[in-house]
Parts: structure tokens; C-alpha cells; sequence
């Protein structure tokens, strides 16, 4: 199955795309490497779920972007790759497709520093309406004020992983496998959550996960043992 391809005219400068780009990726848990002599971004092993894979070329603000799966035989073993499209690894697709778009969407925001060129050169930023008092004395200009760029901030893996986390403690005593299958989701999704705004949600949620998916397997161990020895 192809990959994902798209090219983007940005209007950004490369700086800028640069900064966004490596903010989103560090964030999400992508590292940067070498796959078949070229560089790209990887998401995860393959241990549990296909690693993830993304490509990004950038000049004069146009954004080259490819991404695709790789079916994982063994963790580090590999054979073929996968596009976003398609039943086969459908939650894993939609997985990347979403941190797919949410990158092409920051790429794309408006240029704080045009935005920010524009406002000051209407009046009420900085200039004075005619016939206006002064804002500011002339002998005390207003200091400059950051530009802000909108980047990356996975809120929501932070909650996610919250709520999935308190439930895998509570299923350990009750569906130990649902525990694992819980605190599977919070790990990863805490780990993210964790470099966000709200980043004690997602360190409880990793927690949580971690706490949920050991407590469960103990459950469950136990039981099997349990089982057995009756036998």
C-alpha cells in the first residue's frame, strides 16, 4: 500500500517550520534515524504496534511530508510498509494519520510575525489615532513583546491517559486482562501527556498505567497458579 504524500506551500519561514516541526516530534516520541540511507522520524519499536514513520522535507516555506507503518515481524524485524488507508492495523493508521494532521495544521498557522507587523501599523498598536493622547511618553518606548507560535501541546493524551490508567487499577481486581489492555493505553499515552500543559495529569496517568498493568498481570498470575494447582 502506498505511503501518505502530500507538499505544502506554508508561506513560514524554514526557521520557523524547523522549530514546529522538532517541538511536535520530540513531544509525540518520534527520534530521528536512519532507515534504508535516509532520514526519517520513527515512533516505536514494533514490540506491540507497527512503528510509525515520517519523512519531512522543507525550503522556502514548502513542506514535503511522507509517512507510512511497517509490518513488525519481530521488534527491529521488519517487512513492507503500510499507507494510512485501509482495514489491516486500522487504529494504528488512524493513530498517525491524526499526529499527521495535527503537525500539517501547526505547519500552516498564520506567521505570527506578519500578523503581528500588520497590527502595528493600524492605529491602537503601538501609533495613535490623529488628534489621540499619547500612550506611551516619547522618552519611554514600549519594550518589544514576544511572538508567539502556536506548538504542540497533547492535552488530551494527558487525560486520556488519566482515565485509562484509574480504570486499569480498578479492572486488575475484577478482569485482570482488560487491566493490561488499559494500562497499555496510559503508558504510552501518559508519556506524551507528560510534556504537555498539563503535565501532572499525564505523569498520574503514566503512573497510573504503569501501577494498573503490573497489578494486573500479579492478579492474573496468581489466579492461573490458583487454577492450576487444583488441578
Amino acid at each position: 500500500m502506498a505511503r501518505f504524500v502530500t507538499e505544502i506551500a506554508t508561506g513560514n519561514p524554514d526557521d520557523m517550520i524547523r522549530f514546529i516541526a522538532e517541538d511536535f516530534f520530540a513531544k509525540e516520541g518520534f527520534v530521528l534515524t536512519s532507515d534504508g540511507g535516509q532520514m526519517v522520524w520513527k515512533k516505536g519499536s514494533g514490540f506491540f504496534t507497527a512503528p510509525q514513520y515520517i519523512q519531512m522535507y522543507f525550503q522556502n516555506g514548502v513542506v514535503h511530508l511522507e509517512a507510512w507503518l511497517k509490518f513488525a515481524i519481530l521488534p527491529g524485524v521488519y517487512a513492507g510498509e503500510m499507507g494510512l488507508t485501509g482495514f489491516w492495523g486500522f487504529a494504528v493508521k488512524q493513530q498517525l494519520k491524526g499526529r499527521v494532521d495535527m503537525l500539517l495544521y501547526l505547519l500552516q498557522q498564520p506567521n505570527p510575525a506578519v500578523a503581528a507587523t500588520a497590527a502595528a501599523s493600524s492605529p491602537g498598536w503601538g501609533q495613535q489615532a490623529p488628534g489621540a493622547a499619547p500612550a506611551v511618553p516619547a522618552d519611554r518606548p514600549a519594550a518589544p513583546q514576544p511572538i508567539p507560535v502556536r506548538v504542540h501541546d497533547p492535552v488530551d493524551k494527558a487525560k486520556l491517559a488519566l482515565v485509562t490508567g484509574i480504570f486499569s487499577l480498578a479492572a486488575a481486581w475484577f478482569i485482570p486482562l482488560a487491566g493490561v489492555v488499559l494500562g497499555v493505553v496510559a503508558i504510552p499515552a501518559g508519556n506524551v501527556g507528560r510534556k504537555s500543559s498539563a503535565q501532572n495529569i499525564g505523569l498520574a496517568g503514566f503512573i497510573c498505567g504503569i501501577a494498573g498493568t503490573a497489578l494486573s498481570l500479579i492478579i492474573w498470575l496468581a489466579r492461573l497458579i490458583s487454577m492450576f494447582s487444583y488441578l
